[in-house]
């Protein structure tokens, strides 16, 4: 088990349980590392873990068939992988891939069901999450469908500073060109646009942000709108 002082920081989920509630429901939880393009699950395949990222975040990927996958959300210590579970589906329907190596807290799925049945404010707290989580996605996908790419790129490199808890992550031209649907070539263009307003560095992987204001500047509305909708249903 990973030594104490290593999860000092919180899963901002599990924080807001009452002091009673989290305690007991951290006694079941053990601390793990969670490793860069790690996968946690694929979609048909049988739930056995939930985790809630600390330092870490998941990438929740879409396949559209058997060549082209895009991504439709990020995991991080704001709140937990395996909330189907809530919604009585013991299957995943996404695949979910480590995006920022950490640590995050682990439960066995059964244990987490039966913590939940008995404890009304976890699941009052989940429910109002998985509200959050189906606002993010419908709003993904209407801004996959009508936003130019450099503002959806500035998104998705906000959203990401926002769950590494860092200015600094390493990703490449191939994963970002999965992730947010578009050829190599535009990933590169959307890049550069951005490089020339020096907003950002990106070279051989390593993305550095330079001006998150200028960036908020580029990014669509739905980073803003995300982010309010969190703030609003779970404070």
């Amino acid at each position: 088990m990973l030594a104490t002082q290593r999860i000092s920081a919180t899963n901002l989920l599990l924080a807001s349980l009452p002091h009673k509630e989290y305690q007991s429901f951290l006694a079941f939880c053990e601390p793990v590392e969670l490793v860069s393009s790690e996968i946690l699950g694929e979609p048909g395949k049988r739930v056995r873990y939930v985790y809630f990222p600390i330092n870490s975040f998941i990438s929740l990927v879409a396949p559209i068939d058997s060549q082209t996958s895009m991504e439709v959300g990020i995991v991080g210590n704001e709140g937990m992988l395996g909330l189907n579970l809530v919604l009585g589906i013991k299957f995943s329907l996404l695949r979910s891939l480590v995006l920022g190596t950490g640590i995050a807290l682990r439960m066995d799925a059964d244990r987490f069901l039966q913590i939940y049945e008995k404890c009304a404010t976890l699941q009052q707290k989940l429910k109002a999450y998985a509200y959050v989580r189906m606002t993010q996605l419908s709003q993904t996908a209407g801004c996959n469908r009508f936003h130019v790419l450099v503002s959806r790129f500035a998104r998705w490199i906000l959203m990401t500073r926002d769950c590494a808890h860092s200015n600094e992550f390493h990703i490449t031209h191939e994963f970002l060109s999965n992730i947010l649907g578009v050829r190599r070539a535009g990933i590169t263009e959307a890049a550069g646009m951005l490089q020339k307003k020096k907003l950002i560095c990106y070279i051989r992987g390593h993305l550095k942000v330079l001006d998150r204001i200028g960036l908020e500047v580029v990014a669509c509305r739905c980073y803003q709108a995300s982010k309010a909708t969190y703030k609003k249903i779970l404070g």
